[in-house]
Parts: C-alpha cells; sequence; structure tokens
C-alpha cells in the first residue's frame, strides 16, 4: 500500500507538470500529445540546475490549542532543475518549472525576534527534507531575463523540537500541550504550498521572495491523504484548463490569473487543512507552519 502511494506522489510532483506542459505545447499547435514516457533521461535531468538559498521567518500554530510558539527563522536549501521556455501563446510571455529537492533548519536562536517567547523557550531546532515541484508563467524582460510568478507544492518529512510556550488563560482552560507529544523528536510526514515571485539579477542570478505553508500530520491516513490530494488536483487541473483558455485570447493576463487563482485555491484548501489534516475527511488537526521567506536562486 505504501509503495503504491508513494509511485502515486511521485508521479503528481514530477510526471504531471511535465505532461501538462507537453498537452499546453501540441495543443496550442494544433496537434495531438506525445505519449509520455516515465523512464527518460530527459525527464528526470531535462532544464538547468538550479540551487536555491533563502532565510525568512516562520511560525508554528495548533489550531484552537490556545499555545504559543516561539518564533523561528529558517534557512532552506533547494537543489533541482529548472526549465524556462517559450508560453507557446506569446513570445514575450514564458512557461516556467522546476523540480527540486529541499531541506531547512528552524530554530528560535535563528529569529530576528527577540520577543518574551523566544526568551523564555529553550534553544529548539526543526529539521525538514521533502521533494516538489514549482509550476508558473513570467514575463520575459529582456533576451534571457524573466519575472517569474509560480506556485510550488511539496511532501515532507519533518522532525520537531518541543518549544512551546504556554499563556495565560480564564479559569477552566485546559492545557492541550500534552497532544503535541505526538510531534516530538520523531519524523513526521506532511505538505506544503509555497507561492513565490522570482526577478532576475542577471542571466544566472535571481531573487526570490516567498510565502510558504506547511501542515504536518501526527500519523500518515494514506486513504484520507491520497482523497484530499486528488479533490485538490482536480481544483488545480481545471485552474490550468481555464488559464490556458485565457493564455490564447489575452495571454499578458495569464500569469497574473494563473498565480492569483492556483495560490488562491491551495491557500484555501490549507486553512481548512488546519482543523482536519486530510480535508474534508474527518481527521486529526496537524502541526501548522507559515513563513515568509527572501532568497537567492542560482541557474547554471
Amino acid at each position: 500500500m505504501k509503495k503504491i502511494f508513494i509511485l502515486l506522489v511521485l508521479l503528481q510532483f514530477f510526471a504531471a507538470p511535465l505532461f501538462s506542459q507537453d498537452i499546453e505545447k501540441d495543443t496550442a499547435k494544433g496537434k495531438k500529445a506525445k505519449p509520455f514516457k516515465l523512464f527518460d533521461e530527459k525527464f528526470f535531468y531535462s532544464g538547468r540546475p538550479t540551487i536555491n538559498i533563502s532565510y525568512g521567518q516562520a511560525n508554528f500554530s495548533f489550531k484552537n490549542s490556545g499555545m504559543s510558539f516561539p518564533d523561528y527563522g529558517v534557512i532552506e536549501t533547494k537543489l533541482g532543475y529548472g526549465y524556462l521556455g517559450k508560453s507557446y501563446y506569446s513570445p514575450n510571455v514564458v512557461r516556467y518549472r522546476n523540480r527540486f529537492l529541499v531541506g531547512s533548519m528552524m530554530a528560535n536562536s535563528l529569529s530576528l525576534k527577540l520577543g518574551d517567547k523566544n526568551n523564555n523557550s529553550n534553544s529548539t531546532k526543526t529539521w525538514r527534507f521533502g521533494i516538489g515541484t514549482e509550476e508558473g508563467y513570467g514575463y520575459k524582460i529582456g533576451k534571457k531575463s524573466s519575472i517569474i510568478l509560480y506556485n510550488s507544492s511539496t511532501i515532507n518529512w519533518t522532525r520537531y523540537d518541543e518549544g512551546v510556550v504556554i499563556e495565560e488563560f480564564e479559569l477552566g482552560y485546559i492545557s492541550r500541550k500534552d497532544e503535541l507529544k505526538d510531534f516530538y523528536q520523531t519524523l513526521r510526514f506532511g505538505t506544503s504550498m509555497e507561492a513565490g515571485v522570482i526577478v532576475p539579477i542577471s542571466d544566472m542570478l535571481n531573487l526570490n521572495v516567498m510565502y510558504d505553508r506547511s501542515i504536518i500530520f501526527p500519523r500518515h491516513m494514506v486513504w484520507k491523504h491520497l482523497g484530499s490530494m486528488i479533490i485538490e488536483g482536480i481544483g488545480q487541473s481545471a485552474i490550468d484548463g481555464f488559464v490556458k483558455a485565457i493564455m490564447r485570447s489575452s495571454p499578458y493576463a495569464g500569469p497574473v490569473v494563473s498565480f492569483v487563482l492556483k495560490n488562491g485555491l491551495a491557500y484555501g484548501l490549507y486553512e481548512l487543512r488546519k482543523e482536519k489534516m486530510n480535508w474534508p475527511f474527518n481527521s486529526a488537526e496537524p502541526l501548522f507552519n507559515e513563513s515568509f521567506k527572501l532568497g537567492l536562486t542560482f541557474m547554471f
């Protein structure tokens, strides 16, 4: 069962973006889509090698728990293969995708905020690694430069160390701190979404502005998680079709519409998953993380 699930996840994160790219290209040219080959060297290694290094501020929350967490600083690195090419709808609108491995460390000692929450909590670190994809459109501003608007999906494994501050509440409040023991000092599965803007500095160097939302599962319920992913995938696919219709008639509006709709859907779903990690299915509350990051991407 787990092997089947892992295969489906890999297809979602790696095959789907490339398959949709072929459909987009061939549809725009009035051709049938070429058959997709999974075990193709171009599938795994196409595009320019990329390295992204970023820093930001992150915070955890556990919905309706009444608990406060220290502020975290986050350092993150992504290694991947990025593709930037014509959108097939306009020479000045480009198509972007990136498949990557990601690793990050969060620690209250890295935070720029020096509030009471950080001073009253022990030094703690959180480690996260995973795989993901970025997709989007952008505007060409030179022969080799483009401003990119993208959305990203990632599956993660996270190890969270205890670092919770319990605040004062009215008489009768019952702390739910014990429920967080499922997350402490153990590797837990989760997912994340990211909205980002890439601004070119040079042909090789780019500035990234990123907003990230992630959830950590107290336990992995395969079928409910798969059902939730399918619902999100259907929604994102419907938006892809809508955006491509816009691109055919008004290509300059496409990148912004895609950015707003795809990230808006992901944002709303992660808001719903604060209470049910596998929304709309009945499931436990996840540990929720939100972060803003600035980074540099090298495309070789």
